[in-house]
């Protein structure tokens, strides 16, 4: 179990790692602080990203690990 529970934390730091890294890219990309419309824009592509992120995290650790 603990082997399990190792290979689930391992996961989640790859996958903050990796959500940093797409931020950093789209903020890169939109660059928010140039005008408001941006910065709504910017604003509704991180709550998306964090909801689409967070769906296929858990949906990649329960296909992955699945319930005994």
């Amino acid at each position: 179990m603990k082997i399990r529970s190792l290979l689930i934390f391992l996961v989640v730091c790859f996958s903050v790692g990796l959500a940093f890294y797409i931020n950093k890219r789209l903020q890169k990309w939109i660059q928010p602080r140039k005008s408001l419309a941006r910065l709504g824009f910017y604003i509704f592509s991180a709550f998306a990203l964090v909801f689409i992120y967070a769906f296929l995290l858990v949906w990649a650790i329960a296909h992955i690990f699945p319930l005994q």
